[in-house]
């Protein structure tokens, strides 16, 4: 009865002690995958332990990481694509909207007969120039500013519907 109960303590022991360093292994690759996670490292997880199960564990958290990887580049290129785009569409209708301005109200000065048709033209003008607004502060608010922080686009009010963005 004595050799079973040094028995039973002795798996017990090594069974603890199995447990308590299986449970540090987790804890050092939980650790490391905090350190990675926050300082963005490039380097691979090492775990203490070699159990199969650890070594799978950390297999996975690296896949996990390259894909984060991988995602988090192809989000980058499509941000930068998409603010180019608005950049280029923005500048492509802040053109004719100028020149567009400038000639109303050099016809408007004159006070012809089209003045009626003129003042409509203005109003439609003023009307894009709002949506051109909308477009840049949508820009702003995808690249995470707000208007108080971002340099703003120098613009004139669309107050006045024949003065539009300058370039």
């Amino acid at each position: 009865m004595l050799v079973l109960v040094i028995l039973f303590a002795l798996i017990s022991l090594f069974l603890g002690i199995g447990f308590i360093r299986y449970h540090l292994a987790v804890k050092d690759v939980a650790h490391q995958i905090r350190l990675k996670r926050q300082t963005g490292s490039q380097n691979r997880l090492a775990p203490a332990a070699h159990a199969p199960s650890i070594l799978e564990l950390t297999e996975e958290a690296e896949l996990l990481f390259g894909e984060l990887d991988k995602t988090t580049f192809v989000v980058q290129q499509e941000k930068k694509t998409l603010d180019m785009a608005i950049s280029n569409i923005a500048h492509d209708i802040r053109t004719p909207l100028t020149i567009a301005s400038g000639y109303t109200q050099q016809l408007l000065k004159d006070d012809s007969q089209e003045s009626q048709q003129l003042i409509k033209i203005a109003d439609s003008l003023g009307m894009v120039s709002k949506r051109l607004e909308a477009l840049m502060e949508y820009r702003r608010l995808m690249e995470g500013c707000h208007s108080s922080q971002c340099p703003a686009d120098r613009y004139i009010p669309a107050s006045n519907p024949a003065a539009f963005y300058l370039l």
